[in-house]
């Protein structure tokens, strides 16, 4: 049937239908020309449901339903011929409109098109007692926190004997990993637990028991069968003396072969009989699953070297069927045997441990009144029932909904299908109803968000529920041009799989038709980079722009990226060649000079002890105190509040004259709004401040004010009136991209991730950082996968991240293996979706270093080498002109220039511009980089070294950054200078020495401030980190930042001990007039992994 033929037949109404439609097929204008068809039938707008999945696309749709209805209310006849069918569509819906007084144009509320979220919403609201009340509640989009602050409260339970402390006990013992890791994984699982909240208790233990290896049972038999049938009778009667050969005669290999000394032929397809099948794979395959070539290499040499043939030229018989290798590939990853008591033992754990998270999160929901999507949707569920025993509102639902639709069937999650299954409960055959999803499984990347492509796949054979859907397959693409189009094909059609398989969530590749004509520049262009240096990509990606917007000042242009950290200096290379570009949710409001300034001016307001933001406050432009004066302010004296240097008259007689007039300039103003503190809350308070300070005078672009402006909307609305317990909250809080005021610029230039670009289209796309690694799977509390059989029966897989040894056992190497696989089948469709956003122009760049043959093995670019490939052979090694010269970087200092009254303006002149020295190690940078390492060595100390690790270490490089660019450290340093921050807390957390310090203990404390007596003057001091150990002694601890590169190390560290000798003598003094215990002082360098100790 034709393409044409298959989008007429799409709107019979009476018919239920899954559409299958690629990229740039025009799907959401079949789905509008099927709900105007729909409306045009039944007795209520409100019969018809169409769900979408994001509220810009159901506004979208809504807007496109409502302006159709409109165009054929005012006769406005469209010339396009899709465009004419919609019209006359809409025409009959206003026929029905208008005999049924429905008057939707002016009441466009009745058109009922809305997300899943939002319909979860209204079912909860519908029974709030059976609900749980939840449609009353606050919705959180990023639970995250909650989730991590369930995890805790459940570990302050460990001691308290409970069976979920007993549980939680053994699983720490099991993993032998620490408290904070278990409480990352724990916390990790409730983002999903709508997946796993049926298995792991629609039935008790022992019944699971008996559901999972009953499970794992027919999964093994039927992976058995699928090789048992693609092996010829004689063929198996041919393997049996070749599998007993390597048992007999090779005993370095023997062991897998070890059951067919006892065989004749081929066993039965029995879990009884697995190791012996698992000979199969390792007789035929080689260890990176590709037929064996060289028989040799498992016994088949010397005097056997007549049967090495057979087995070469059997293989070659069987080398034609890929179903066959991938069926071998797959047996060889099942386990040995089914899992034994200690496994058992590891789930019953997670599964008690699994409860009371849950029961604490719902307790903080409750708490805060709020909840996340996963817990509305279950709220929704139990509102409605189920089909054996529905609800009143699932009844009055029944009666009420006549056709649902739904967009982007691609995303679905496990509980959005039971939803759907629910509402469709109660649905006849042959009574007018009808169900039509469309989507595309090729554009499924929402794994993160619980969406499982494989869904798709199954409602085209099975149905939703008890409804079976005709399939409609949709070819032809109007967006791209031709040569986009043959590309994409050619490409993918070696990419994709050859068949769709359910179990790897992986879909076959459906090609598409141009539409349009050859015309103009239309291209697909690959550029391949050769070198190291980590701008290259994005330098290139700006030079296509600015070519692209030299020949066309009005075509759009995407540049589209898999993660934010691919990103690095895109946006300055961009304003470099002049161009203004929108990014979407791609930088964090704390990425903004003004939100930074602001963060640093309301920490030191709420914390006078915060050096790193006092710091911050003296050079931001509203003070702008130089380096010399700020040197001089706090030259000597680490320990000291800065609001107290501040106040020292000695200090001030130092300064210049002009620092001196800016010192106390800033000085009155926060005198004044420390006096005025009381009267206000806290965002009026840090506004008023701020206006004071003349701060948006000291704006750099023309969109800070509304930046300001957010800021303090998101102050006031996460803060009550007080000071902040956390400094690092208020980091947090800027610290999502989602939350950016960002709108779109004139100059149509976009940067934006791929998952970002989903469902738009641009004239030209680049894509730059095809050839970086993505995330490698950091692990689960709990692996499962839901298999559907032979039969059509459903049944899941369970696997323990830990089953009483440190390694996880072949069960969960298992799982994690078919998670490691849809991971990569994602990654292939997210270069679809990305390649597919371009009409005119694909632009692919990748990068290899000098020498590399091949890219990552989980790069984009590793799925295009085999058509990419010659691009880079043909890559010269960059020079290195493009990279900035260390040596000649001269950063400018932005400050008010006059310090006593409010200007108009916030222009600094270029004789205004002070010239810091260049950045290097020995330098003010490295100073900095101690500050914001002792902050966060503080706040390590502070959670318990046991709840860090390196990855979360990694994952604050971000903030670590804006830390150091507060702090004045310029942005060409700022990326080694936050490298050097994240690699001083790594180093603290693998040392055991670092570990022994930061230890939690009953007598410790960071940064303590302590004074003495020195010569009848008080001495006020800090002590980076004190405890009193094992025996008795008191410690006192010194961290030093310093890293040491050529020379003796150990004279190196000599001569510093010699340096801080009395600095640290000073402290033995200070706390020994307080603690009478012994004292030992020490020096710890956390970039060296050295420790000096001595008694004073």
């Amino acid at each position: 049937m034709s393409d044409s033929a298959q989008r007429l037949l799409a709107l019979q109404t009476d018919r239920s239908f899954i559409v299958q439609a690629p990229a740039g097929s025009g799907k959401t204008e079949l789905l509008i020309q099927r709900f105007l068809a729909l409306l045009a039938t039944v007795e209520l707008p409100e019969q018809v449901i169409a769900i979408t999945f994001t509220r810009k696309a159901a506004a979208q749709m809504r807007d496109r339903v409502l302006a159709a209805l409109t165009a054929a209310a005012r006769e406005e006849r469209p010339g396009q011929p899709h465009r004419l069918r919609t019209f006359e569509l809409a025409r009959q819906a206003l026929v029905r409109d208008r005999h049924l007084g429905w008057t939707l144009v002016e009441q466009p509320a009745r058109l009922k098109i809305d997300t899943l979220d939002a319909l979860n919403v209204w079912l909860a609201q519908r029974l709030p007692i059976a609900s749980g009340g939840i449609g009353a509640a606050h919705i959180v989009e990023d639970a995250s926190e909650y989730y991590l602050t369930a995890g805790r409260r459940m570990m302050q339970q460990l001691g308290d004997g409970s069976p979920g402390a007993r549980a939680l006990r053994f699983l720490l013992e099991a993993s032998d990993i620490g408290a904070g890791r278990m409480v990352t994984l724990m916390a990790q699982m409730l983002a999903t637990r709508d997946q796993w909240l049926p298995h792991l208790f629609g039935a008790n233990e022992s019944e699971l028991r008996v559901l999972v290896e009953r499970a794992l049972r027919r999964s093994i038999e039927e992976d058995l069968f699928a090789v048992a049938q693609l092996i010829p009778e004689a063929t198996g009667r041919q393997l049996v003396p070749l599998l007993r050969h390597v048992a007999r005669h090779a005993p370095k290999y023997a062991r897998p072969f070890e059951p067919w000394l006892s065989l004749e032929a081929l066993p039965a397809r029995s879990v009884e009989h697995l190791k012996a099948w698992k000979g199969l794979p390792e007789l035929l395959l080689t260890g990176q699953g590709t037929w064996r070539k060289q028989p040799a290499a498992i016994g088949f040499s010397g005097q056997f070297a007549t049967l090495g043939s057979d087995l070469k030229e059997l293989i070659s018989s069987l080398s034609d069927s890929e179903e066959l290798r991938l069926a071998l590939v797959e047996l060889k990853r099942v386990p040995d045997s089914l899992p034994g008591s200690a496994w058992w033992d590891a789930v019953s754990a997670i599964r008690i441990s699994l409860q009371h998270l849950v029961a604490e999160l719902r307790i903080l929901f409750a708490e805060r009144n709020t909840a996340d999507f996963i817990e509305l949707a279950l709220a929704a569920q139990r509102a409605l029932g189920n089909a054996a025993r529905p609800s009143d509102l699932l009844l009055a639902l029944d009666r009420r909904i006549q056709h649902i639709l739904v967009e982007e069937f691609e995303d679905t999650s496990r509980s959005q299908i039971r939803l759907l299954e629910l509402l469709t409960s109660g649905w006849e055959p042959g009574d007018s109803r009808s169900l039509f999803l469309v989507g595309d499984p090729m554009q499924s990347i929402y794994r993160f968000r619980n969406a499982d492509m494989s869904l798709f796949l199954r409602a085209k054979h099975e149905g939703i529920g008890d409804i079976r859907c005709e399939t409609l397959d949709l070819t032809r693409n109007f967006r791209s041009a031709p040569v986009v189009i043959d590309w994409v094909n050619d490409t993918f059609t070696g990419i994709f799989p050859a068949g769709d398989d359910l179990r790897a969530g992986a879909t076959r590749f459906s090609p598409c038709e141009a539409v349009r004509a050859t015309s103009g520049r239309q291209t697909v262009e690959v550029h391949g980079l050769r070198g190291s240096d980590p701008d290259a990509e994005t330098r290139r990606a700006a030079e296509i722009v600015a070519a692209e917007r030299a020949l066309s000042e009005s075509g759009s242009v995407a540049i589209l990226v898999r993660s934010r950290s691919h990103l690095a200096g895109l946006q300055s290379h961009l304003r470099a060649l002049g161009l203004d570009a929108h990014a979407v949710q791609l930088e964090a409001p704390a990425q903004h000079q003004v939100t930074q300034d602001l963060i640093g001016l309301t920490r030191a307001l709420t914390h006078r002890g915060d050096r790193v933001a006092w710091l911050g406050v003296l050079r931001a432009p509203w003070c702008g105190l130089r380096w010399t004066d700020l040197h001089g302010l706090c030259k000597g004296d680490s320990d000291s509040a800065v609001w107290t240097l501040m106040h020292d008259a000695g200090r001030i007689a130092m300064l210049t004259e002009d620092g001196q007039a800016r010192l106390k300039r800033l000085r009155a103003i926060l005198q004044m709004a420390f006096d005025e503190r009381s009267a206000q809350p806290l965002a009026r308070w840090v506004q008023r401040t701020w206006l004071t300070l003349d701060g948006p005078d000291c704006l750099l672009e023309s969109r800070d004010m509304e930046r300001a402006e957010h800021f303090f909307a998101v102050l006031r609305e996460a803060t009550v009136r007080g000071d902040l317990d956390d400094p690092t909250a208020l980091d947090r809080l800027f610290d999502d991209p989602a939350a950016i005021v960002d709108r779109p610029r004139e100059s149509g230039i976009e940067i934006m991730t791929i998952h970002k670009a989903k469902g738009l289209e641009f004239d030209t796309v680049v894509l730059p950082g095809l050839g970086r690694e993505a995330r490698s799977d950091q692990g689960k509390a709990l692996y499962w996968h839901e298999r559907v059989h032979a039969d059509g029966e459903e049944s899941v897989l369970l696997a323990p991240f830990c089953a009483g040894s440190d390694e996880p056992d072949s069960h969960t190497r298992w799982l994690r293996g078919i998670e490691q696989r849809k991971e990569y089948s994602e990654r292939a469709r997210l270069l679809y979706v990305a390649t597919t956003r371009a009409r005119e122009r694909l632009h692919l760049i990748g990068q290899l270093a000098v020498g590399q043959s091949r890219p990552r093995a989980g790069s984009l670019l590793a799925f295009l080498w085999p058509q990419v490939s010659p691009a880079f052979e043909s890559a010269g090694t960059p020079d290195d002109t493009g990279q900035q010269d260390e040596d000649a970087f001269e950063p400018q200092l932005r400050r008010l220039i006059d310090t006593a009254r409010q200007r108009e303006g916030a222009t600094v002149p270029d004789e205004d511009v002070e010239r810091r020295p260049h950045f290097q190690w020995a330098g003010q940078a490295a100073l900095q980089v101690g500050v914001v390492v002792h902050q966060w060595l503080h706040t390590i100390a502070r959670d318990g070294i046991e709840r860090w690790n390196a990855e979360r270490v990694r994952a604050g490089i971000d903030r670590y950054g804006a830390e150091l660019q507060l702090l004045g450290v310029d942005e060409d340093a700022l990326r080694e200078a936050s490298y050097r921050v994240m690699q001083a807390l790594e180093a603290v957390l693998d040392d055991a020495t670092g570990q022994w310090i930061l230890t939690t203990r009953t007598e410790a404390d960071s940064e303590l401030p302590i004074s003495r007596d020195a010569d009848g003057m008080i001495e006020n001091l800090r002590l980076d980190r004190t405890f009193v150990d094992e025996s008795g002694t008191r410690w006192i601890i010194d961290y030093k930042t310093s890293a040491h590169e050529g020379g003796s190390i150990d004279a190196f560290l000599d001569s510093e001990v010699q340096r801080y000798r009395g600095q640290l003598e000073r402290y033995a003094q200070a706390m020994s007039s307080i603690d009478s215990r012994p004292t030992r002082v020490g020096l710890y360098f956390p970039l060296l992994r050295a420790f000096r100790e001595w008694q004073p």
